[in-house]
């Protein structure tokens, strides 16, 4: 008996290896050598369909995001194929040699190990403090006595609990995490009623991670948005909660049979859905003592500046007056400015003009309003002083810019004034003549008009708009039959709209706006392999990129720029690093497009 449990035990291994020698579940890096803060990719790969895939420990790098999940289904010769990748962007934080131990995932029963990697860690740059700890990762057990907030919960914090109407208040949406998330659906933002927001980070921006102690616990946290809220009425205003619906990863407290469950752990995605807390600001009405006449709500700290651009004109000659407001404060939300015209002159309506950004949580720059004014009648006149009134929040009073008054002299117009300028003797010779030259203009029409029908100029007058709308309709045919099939007008504009993005990448570099600098490049070149290529965007990935390159007969060397690309791309977009140089990125990225450009428009 003894001796039939050892030949089990001895080839037990060897029929799940011939069980699974169909299944392929492979590990691979973007580098095999890297320098400490410099990013790198792992991915693990499996040719078929699988569950309860189990990270490594990765306690020798930082996680900067993973695992990402992407899988992909295909028919070839009337059979299925299917795969299944988990990626991670890694951060080498120290130096030394090391190896990543295998992953390991379920299939039909089985489960199949990765390969290890190793990675060689190189001097760099020093790695910043807030990535000189590995974010403590968990795995969250399913227990009566624990919740799943104990391990994840979103938070909204405001950097104020009251404020007056109008006065800038930062609200932070956060996600605090001790696990690992597989994935995740936002359901709700919180209503913003009573308030005119101002984004400083969008929800589609790109999220870094950071580290924060709470209660004790060590979690990993992102901020998802960050907005300036101006209070537009007095009274508790109360944010709504943010809802979120989460996967992660958990251990399974069902007991299993299988040996391998056993040993290994059993594990399986849970579904929640997770929701913030509730926020209330009170704010507070403006003083009414002391209030200026003319104030149109106006907070924070602001100057005044009014330019004319003459002050002698004649008659129906056009003036531009500006009205220029610099400071910090709800400057977008200030009213229209109007100086008291005279009545003589025509306004248009002001052309408005928007110079503002966010700076030590408020928003900071000019308005300027543009109008153009016409003296119609002549004569001297003045236009008032322009005033604005502004509630101080330092000082917790309300003052009052006054301009200078703008005196206008208007002349009398020489051609308006032939015009208008006759006695009443006159207008009687002048009636007796505008008869007979009329009367004289109508016979020598009379005349000429038999002439003129003969002539080639009338034919052609005739003829000439039948002739534009045949040409119209022949060229809307040809336009028609050229752009017929969407995907050949895309194709034709892949390089075009990609300019512009990288453009945009360019402006967004020489500013310094590093993550506006990322999402223009990720734009650029993605937007192009998908126009280019005729590959839908949700469906875009480097092997389906690099497969239909190939069908176009691409050199080696083009394939290789290409790969590199987009791994360089998706890394520094991930986790944009001082280590990234982002100007050899972008000329890159222009290289590489410009080339491949090239070479699709001859294949």
């Amino acid at each position: 008996m003894v001796r039939k449990i050892i030949y089990t035990l001895l080839f037990l291994p060897l029929f799940f290896q011939a069980k699974a020698q169909n299944y392929s579940f492979t590990a691979k890096t973007s580098h095999t050598q890297v320098a400490t803060s410099q990013q790198f990719k792992v991915e693990y790969t499996l040719n078929a369909n699988g569950s309860q895939f189990t990270s490594p420990d990765f306690k020798d790098f930082r996680v900067l995001s993973g695992p990402n999940q992407s899988s992909s289904m295909s028919w070839v010769n009337g059979s299925m194929s299917a795969s299944i990748s988990y990626s991670y962007y890694l951060l080498a934080v120290k130096e030394g040699e090391f190896t990543i131990p295998p992953a390991k995932i379920k299939v039909n029963n089985e489960v199949l190990e990765s390969n290890s990697l190793k990675i060689t860690v190189i001097k760099g740059q020093p790695v910043p403090q807030q990535y000189q700890q590995n974010q403590p990762q968990e795995t969250a057990k399913k227990t009566d006595g624990e919740n799943i907030s104990d391990y994840i919960f979103l938070q909204i914090s405001t950097d104020k609990n009251s404020a007056y109407v109008g006065e800038p208040i930062v609200a932070s949406y956060k996600i605090y995490t001790r696990v690992n998330i597989v994935d995740n659906d936002l359901k709700k933002m919180p209503d913003l009623n009573g308030f005119w927001s101002y984004e400083l980070k969008d929800i589609n921006d790109q999220t870094a991670w950071q580290t924060e102690v709470v209660n004790g616990q060590r979690y990993n946290v992102a901020e998802l948005k960050r907005s300036l809220l101006f209070p537009q009425r007095s009274g508790n205003i109360e944010l709504d909660v943010m809802e979120m619906d989460i996967t992660i990863q958990q251990r399974s407290n069902k007991r299993s049979n299988s040996l391998f469950d056993q040993f290994f752990g059993s594990y399986e995605n849970i579904k929640y859905n997770i929701k913030s807390n509730k926020k209330t600001i009170k704010i507070l009405p403006l003083p009414e003592a002391n209030k200026p006449p003319l104030f149109n709500g106006a907070v924070g700290n602001f100057l005044l500046d009014v330019n004319i651009s003459k002050t002698k004109v004649k008659q129906d000659e056009a003036i531009d007056v500006k009205i220029k407001i610099n400071g910090s404060g709800n400057i977008k939300l200030l009213e229209n400015i109007k100086p008291d015209f005279p009545e003589e002159f025509e306004v248009y309506d002001p052309e408005m003009k928007d110079n503002v950004s966010a700076k030590n949580n408020t928003l900071t720059g000019s308005r300027e309003y543009h109008y153009i004014v016409i003296p119609r009648e002549a004569g001297n006149y003045t236009i008032p002083p322009v005033s604005f009134s502004y509630f101080d929040l330092n000082t917790k009073k309300y003052n009052t810019h006054v301009s200078d008054a703008f005196q206008i002299e208007v002349e009398k117009s020489d051609e308006k004034n032939n015009v208008v300028s006759f006695n009443a003797a006159n207008k009687k010779d002048i009636t007796i003549l505008d008869n007979d030259i009329r009367f004289i203009e109508q016979n020598i029409l009379l005349e000429n008009k038999n002439h003129f029908l003969s002539t080639p100029l009338y034919f052609t007058l005739i003829i000439s708009p039948f002739l534009l709308l045949l040409l119209a309709f022949l060229a809307y045919r040809k336009n028609a039959e050229r752009n017929k099939n969407t995907w050949d007008v895309k194709s034709r504009n892949a390089a075009k709209l990609a300019k512009k993005y990288l453009s945009n990448a360019t402006l967004y570099l020489q500013k310094n706006e590093t993550h506006l600098f990322y999402e223009a490049l990720s734009k650029g070149i993605f937007s192009y392999f998908s126009d280019k290529l005729n590959i839908p965007f949700s469906h875009l990935n480097l092997d389906i990129i690099s497969e239909k390159l190939s069908e176009k007969n691409m050199s080696s060397t083009l394939l290789t720029a290409t790969s590199e690309l987009i791994n360089d791309c998706e890394m520094a977009r991930f986790a944009p690093l001082s280590s990234v140089n982002n100007s050899a990125l972008l000329e890159k990225a222009k290289k590489t497009i410009y080339e491949l450009e090239e070479k699709l428009n001859k294949a």
